[in-house]
């Protein structure tokens, strides 16, 4: 497959497995792997005050 079908959503629609899609994204975002040992880390609601930059895979 060359091509991905991208659905764009707005935070507060409805999930279909249930609950809102900014919620979920929330609690995935300010929360850390099982087991990981690494701390949670709040992140503020708006945005971050530095950017990630994207690093191309060898």
């Amino acid at each position: 497959m060359t091509e991905v079908p991208i659905i764009k959503v707005g935070l507060d629609d409805d999930m279909p497995g249930g609950g809102k899609y900014g919620k979920n994204l929330r609690k995935k975002l300010n929360s850390a792997p099982k087991g990981s040992g690494l701390p949670k880390v709040q992140l503020p609601p708006t945005d971050t005050s530095t950017k990630p930059t994207v690093v191309p895979c060898k």
